[in-house]
C-alpha cells in the first residue's frame, strides 16, 4: 500500500535521469532522502563546511546513480531497478545478494555469483 501511494512516484520514470533523483513523494523526500543525509553531520556536531561538503557528495551520488550511465559505483545496479521494480532494493547490494534480489544488467562488470537464495531459487526452477 505504502509503495503504491508513496514510492510508486519515483519510479515513474524507469530509466532515470540525475535531474529526476529526487523526484519523490514529499513525505519520501523527507523520510528517505533528506533526513538520513543530515542526522548523522547534525549528531556528530560537525562543522558547517564539513556538512556542505558531505550533501554536495550526496547530491553527486545519487545523481550519478540516477543518471543513466555507471559513472558510479553501482555498475548499474539502480538502472536495474528502475527497470524491473523487483531487484537491487538496497544501496550496497549486501542485502540483496542475501536474500536473492541482486542484479546486475546484461554487460556489466564485477557480477557476482548468484547468492545462496537465488541460487536455490534457479534450481527450484
Amino acid at each position: 500500500k505504502l509503495y503504491g501511494a508513496i514510492h510508486k512516484i519515483h519510479h515513474t520514470w524507469t530509466a532515470p535521469v540525475s535531474f529526476v533523483a529526487i523526484y519523490a513523494h514529499p513525505v519520501e523526500h523527507l523520510v528517505s532522502n533528506v533526513v538520513p543525509l543530515i542526522a548523522g553531520p547534525i549528531l556528530c556536531g560537525s562543522h558547517v563546511a564539513a556538512v556542505g561538503i558531505y550533501i554536495g557528495l550526496g547530491l553527486m551520488h545519487t545523481c550519478a546513480v540516477h543518471s543513466g550511465y555507471w559513472v558510479c559505483d553501482d555498475n548499474g545496479m539502480h538502472d536495474e531497478h528502475h527497470a524491473k521494480f523487483n531487484c537491487n532494493y538496497g544501496v550496497v547490494g549486501i542485502l540483496d545478494f542475501l536474500y536473492g534480489s541482486y542484479q546486475l544488467p546484461a554487460g556489466a562488470s564485477g557480477g557476482s555469483p548468484p547468492s545462496p537464495a537465488a541460487a536455490a531459487k534457479q534450481r527450484a526452477d
